[in-house]
């Protein structure tokens, strides 16, 4: 799922959301995949997603881009 979170928010920035929101779309989006497939605990679920998709990219971006 994070992989699919972490696509869907590069969607969203290259359409022109500002990067400022994108954290938010990214929780939003794992909060709602998470409902979608089920689970036990869809919100908790959700932001660990959202924020794990986040981190991922920063990581990836800063450690191969060196940004």
């Amino acid at each position: 799922m994070i992989p699919l979170v972490i696509g869907l928010v590069e969607v969203c920035k290259r359409i022109g959301i500002a990067s400022r929101y994108l954290p938010v779309i990214a929780i939003i989006l794992g909060i709602g995949l998470s409902w979608i497939i089920g689970g036990g605990n869809i919100i908790i679920s959700g932001i660990i997603v959202g924020l794990s998709s986040v981190g991922l990219f920063e990581v990836a971006k800063t450690s191969f881009l060196g940004k």
